[in-house]
């Protein structure tokens, strides 16, 4: 029974003392403006392919098996 005493008061001061580490390191001085950040970055986004959309749209309308179409909407 002491042992489980112990055992929790250690894991109890193990936690405090890596919760004080991080928080002397500024780790929690921020926790809101991350997640507004990514909605200010306008410069990370890829450029639009045509080719890529011809594709899709086509794969779109036409359904297949292996090399059969089973549904084929262009008819």
């Amino acid at each position: 029974m002491l042992g489980y005493i112990l055992v929790t008061l250690a894991f109890g001061m193990a936690g405090g003392i890596i919760y004080f580490y991080f928080q002397k390191q500024g780790q929690f001085e921020d926790s809101e403006e991350p997640k507004y950040q990514m909605l200010r970055e306008q410069d990370h986004q890829l450029p639009r392919v045509k080719e890529d959309e011809k594709k899709r749209r086509k794969e779109k309308q036409t359904l297949s098996f292996g090399d059969e179409p089973i549904i084929n909407h262009d008819k």
